[in-house]
């Protein structure tokens, strides 16, 4: 059954911004990654495979990594300071995502409002009511859809909150 909603002519993104929100997907990854691997952890691990690798193969190489992770408040801030930078790329992509998919949300959403009044003044003129018609309700449904995703997106660009979860990508899409 095909509905009136599912017959809005409501455009994907473009070409240029599907590209653009890939490619962003694919830097946040990369940087999502990286906050991952410089945890605390991750230094008292490099620090022990320093130690071992020295300890098994005592080269220059491996005495130089050793020599660098062995202070481990300097490399405890070191890794702080690299987290902090990757955490504000992987802001920068986030804010550049939100803003395509914001752009993109808005206009459908004008979209859908516009032929939500254009269905709501068809079914008073056929005299039925508006509010009970199938074909309003799935375009205020619609319109009430885009608008919360829209506010989550807002939202997330203020606070920094992560994605709303029905926006986020899917690898392939």
């Amino acid at each position: 059954m095909k509905t009136s909603s599912s017959n809005l002519p409501l455009p994907p993104l473009s070409k240029f911004d599907n590209t653009a929100i890939k490619a962003l997907h694919q830097s946040w990854s990369i940087h999502a990654l990286r906050m991952a691997q410089l945890t605390p952890e991750c230094v008292l691990a490099d620090q022990k495979a320093a130690l071992q690798a020295f300890l098994a193969t005592p080269s220059q190489e491996n005495e130089q990594r050793l020599a660098v992770l062995a202070d481990e408040r300097l490399v405890k801030q070191r890794y702080r300071v690299l987290f902090q930078a990757h955490e504000q790329l992987a802001c920068q992509t986030k804010t550049r995502a939100i803003a395509i998919v914001r752009c993109h949300l808005a206009g459908l959403l004008e979209a859908a409002t516009l032929e939500l009044r254009r269905s709501e003044d068809e079914a008073r003129k056929e005299g039925r009511v508006r509010l009970m018609d199938e074909a309003c309700v799935e375009l205020r449904q619609l319109t009430d859809c885009l608008d919360q995703h829209l506010r989550q997106l807002e939202q997330a660009a203020i606070t920094g909150a992560d994605w709303p979860e029905g926006l986020l990508l899917q690898p392939g899409q």
